[in-house]
């Protein structure tokens, strides 16, 4: 992957890529100052340039001899916004269970495929903005296009043709989930619902929950919903989402503080915003606890979920922030295969 060097030769800033990997020390990341005096600006520049061509062999001679680095293979991975797809699915896994309604194999493939194809449409849209800022993640879109371009006609082609076949009135949740994401990133820095404090965390927060809801009752346009289950299950995944999205600014920080957004890392520091993402977990799953169960009997699901996530929120203050955002996304699809052995074993001892 390519880690962006921030140097300033004299008043003027600039920034390098260079070949990183994981661990490297992360001095190696702050400003360098190269100040000019009076005389020999140019033999000043030119040994500014040279330092910074030392810094980048030095790198480069750290880097792995193999071609395959498993932390680049996730990192484009994540770039391409897979990850996200994931969390998208695990999600409706765990809405799924909880509400004690089992939906089709289509409606996961649906949830997965819109998610992809929305949140890759979106970064590459961020990406490829005039002025936007260079960033790790950018730089993969920018230099994997031919891919990126493939991977959005087929996962927008994908997301119609299992929406059609899982119901056809997903195809407005679809139009209507890419017209929220016009909504959410457009307009200039500093004034977009992503720059605003709480706000941009809580426009994901209801537009996640909401897009889990509406996939389970489109699953079964004529059978019974009963309010006072999906309306706790629908705040209780505004919570958790709430706070993975501040978890997720973690991994932004300088970008954010470049492009004007106003983020809860940035406004009250990292290891604040973790505890906060833990409180919001905590509200989560104690509205989940207090919830009524339903006429489909969840059973045990509604004490597995809420502690198995607490969980697993504990488990990430163990993770780097690098991969915190990788770790928040594939945290539910982990978390519905853990709630499914433990359920089991459960029955089995019963």
């Amino acid at each position: 992957t390519l880690k962006w060097l921030r140097l300033r030769i004299g008043c003027v800033p600039f920034e390098l890529a260079v070949p990183y990997r994981a661990g490297l020390d992360p001095k190696m990341t702050r400003w360098s100052s190269f100040p000019f005096s009076s005389s020999d600006h140019f033999g000043q520049c030119m040994a500014a340039c040279r330092h910074v061509s030392g810094m980048q062999s030095r790198l480069s001679a750290m880097a792995p001899a193999s071609r395959f680095d498993f932390s680049d293979k996730l990192g484009m991975l994540e770039a391409m916004s897979f990850f996200s797809a994931c969390y998208a699915a695990g999600g409706l896994g765990i809405v799924s269970m909880v509400s004690g309604t089992w939906v089709s194999p289509w409606m996961y493939a649906s949830a997965f495929t819109m998610a992809w194809f929305v949140y890759l449409l979106h970064r590459f849209r961020i990406s490829r903005r005039v002025g936007a800022p260079v960033t790790a993640r950018g730089a993969v879109l920018d230099q994997h296009s031919g891919l990126v371009r493939v991977l959005l006609w087929s996962t927008g082609l994908a997301a119609i043709g299992t929406a059609l076949l899982a119901n056809p009135w997903l195809l407005l949740l679809l139009a209507g989930s890419v017209t929220g994401m016009l909504f959410y990133g457009s307009g200039p820095d500093g004034r977009r619902l992503r720059d605003m404090l709480l706000i941009k965390n809580a426009c994901v927060g209801i537009s996640m929950s909401l897009f889990w809801l509406l996939l389970l009752m489109l699953h079964d346009l004529d059978g019974p919903h009963h309010a006072g289950v999906l309306l706790p299950i629908g705040v209780s995944m505004f919570f958790m989402v709430f706070g993975d999205a501040m978890y997720c600014d973690l991994c932004d920080v300088e970008v954010d503080e470049r492009t004007r957004s106003r983020t809860v890392p940035l406004r009250w520091g990292q290891g604040s915003t973790r505890w906060i993402a833990d409180g919001c977990m905590l509200l989560s799953a104690t509205v989940l606890v207090l919830t009524p169960q339903s006429g489909g009997g969840a059973g045990s699901l509604w004490i597995l979920v809420p502690v198995l996530l607490l969980l697993l929120q504990v488990g990430l203050h163990a993770v780097g922030t690098s991969w915190v955002r990788i770790a928040v996304d594939a945290r539910l699809l982990l978390l519905m295969v853990l709630v499914w052995i433990s359920s089991d074993l459960l029955k089995s001892m019963t």
